[in-house]
C-alpha cells in the first residue's frame, strides 16, 4: 500500500514545477510584446532596393471601325434590284444594287441626239456664204458642251450597277427595291456623308481600334508609338496590347472642359471583340529598370520639397530629403538622397511590403 503523505508531495511538486514553466512562458511573452504593438501601430520598414518602375495614364473609350464606307450610286436613279443583305460579307467588286436603266438610256439617247444637232450647227456656220467667226465660235461650244453631257449621260448608264469598293462587312442595308438613290457616290463617314442615308455602309471587321478621350493635361504625355493596354468590358481578365496610333491635333471642348482624342490599334485583334463595345486603355508614358526606388506611399511631398522617413540602426526615424525620379502609383524612382539597403517607413499598415525587384509601379510622372 502506497504512502499517502508520499502521494501528497508528488502533487506538490507537479504543481510547483508547471507554475515556474507557466511563469517563464509569461516572462517570453512579456519581453516580446513591445515588437507586436509597434506592429499594431503601423510602423513598417522595407529597405531601399533596385528594381522597376512604370508610370501610366487611362481612359475610357469605344470600339470602333478604322473605315467606314457611305456607299451610293454616282447617278440619281430608281433602284431595280437589291443583292445584299445586312451584315453579309463582300468581295470588293461585289454587285449590291442595280438602277432601272430605261430613263438612263433615254438619257442617253437624248444627250447624243443633241450632240449630232450641235455638229450640224457647227458645219452650218463654218460652211455658210458669210462665215460669222462669232457664231463658228458658240456653235463650237456648245458642241463641246453636248458631247460633255452626253459623256455624263453614258457615264450614269455605265454606274447603274453599283459594286462594292473594297472588301468588308455589310453593317447597313437601307436600299430597298422601287426606293430612289439621290447619287453622290461613295465616301469615307468620317469625311463625309450622303444626302440623307446612305444606301449601305460597309466597313473591315478585321481593321478595328479604340478611340478613347484624354483630359488636357494627360493628353501631353501621349504620344504616338507608345505601349498601351486595352481592357474590353465585355471580356474581363482578357487584357490585349495595343499601341497609339493618333493623337489629335486639335481638341474638343464640351462644358468648358478640353479633351483630346486618341487613336489606339491593336498589336493582334482578340477574338472577343466587338464593334461599338466599351473598353478602357492604360497608356505606358514612361518605364525604367534596374533603378532605385522605393514605394510610392513612403513618399512625402514632390519636386524638391519630396522625403522619406528613414530609421537607423538604433531605431530612431527621421526625414530625410530625396530627388524623384520617374513616379508610379507602387514604385518611384529615387536618383539623389538614399543609398541602396537604407531602410524607410511605410506609411500604411497590414500587408507584405512591396518587394521592387518583381513589381512594376504604375502612375504618373510628378
Amino acid at each position: 500500500m502506497r504512502n499517502p503523505r508520499r502521494r501528497r508531495l508528488v502533487i506538490i511538486n507537479s504543481a510547483l514545477a508547471l507554475l515556474i514553466v507557466a511563469g517563464g512562458i509569461g516572462a517570453y511573452l512579456a519581453l516580446r510584446s513591445p515588437a507586436k504593438a509597434e506592429s499594431k501601430a503601423g510602423v513598417r520598414t522595407v529597405a531601399v532596393a533596385k528594381g522597376n518602375v512604370s508610370a501610366t495614364i487611362s481612359a475610357s473609350g469605344t470600339v470602333t471601325a478604322a473605315k467606314i464606307l457611305n456607299v451610293d450610286f454616282t447617278a440619281a436613279g430608281k433602284i431595280s434590284d437589291v443583292k445584299v443583305k445586312a451584315g453579309q460579307v463582300v468581295k470588293a467588286g461585289d454587285v449590291l444594287a442595280t438602277l432601272d436603266t430605261k430613263v438612263l438610256e433615254q438619257n442617253s439617247n437624248a444627250a447624243w441626239a443633241a450632240v449630232t444637232s450641235a455638229k450640224a450647227d457647227l458645219t452650218a456656220a463654218q460652211t455658210a456664204t458669210k462665215v460669222d467667226a462669232s457664231q463658228v465660235a458658240r456653235a463650237q461650244s456648245s458642241l463641246v458642251s453636248a458631247q460633255a453631257k452626253a459623256e455624263q449621260a453614258d457615264d450614269a448608264l455605265d454606274s447603274s450597277t453599283l459594286k462594292a469598293p473594297s472588301a468588308g462587312t455589310l453593317l447597313a442595308v437601307n436600299a430597298e427595291v422601287g426606293g430612289s438613290s439621290s447619287g453622290g457616290g461613295t465616301k469615307t463617314a468620317s469625311t463625309g456623308t450622303n444626302a440623307g442615308t446612305p444606301l449601305f455602309q460597309l466597313t473591315d471587321l478585321t481593321n478595328l481600334q479604340v478611340r478613347a478621350v484624354f483630359t488636357e493635361a494627360d493628353s501631353l504625355k501621349v504620344q504616338v508609338g507608345q505601349a498601351v493596354t486595352v481592357a474590353l468590358n465585355a471580356a474581363p481578365g482578357k487584357p490585349a496590347p495595343g499601341k497609339v496610333a493618333v493623337v489629335d491635333p486639335t481638341p474638343t471642348t464640351q462644358n468648358s472642359v478640353v479633351t483630346y482624342g486618341v487613336t489606339v490599334t491593336f498589336d493582334q485583334l482578340p477574338a472577343e471583340v466587338r464593334l461599338g463595345q466599351s473598353a478602357s486603355i492604360t497608356v505606358v508614358t514612361g518605364a525604367k529598370e534596374g533603378v532605385l526606388v522605393v514605394p510610392t506611399s513612403a513618399v512625402r511631398g514632390s519636386g524638391n520639397r519630396a522625403s522619406v522617413t528613414v530609421v537607423d540602426a538604433a531605431g530612431a526615424q527621421s526625414a530625410k530629403p530625396v530627388q524623384l525620379g520617374l513616379q508610379g502609383d507602387l514604385y518611384t524612382e529615387v536618383t539623389g538622397g538614399l543609398a541602396e539597403g537604407e531602410r524607410i517607413v511605410l506609411a500604411t499598415t497590414g500587408g507584405a511590403n512591396p518587394q521592387p525587384t518583381t513589381q512594376r509601379g504604375t502612375g504618373r510622372t510628378r
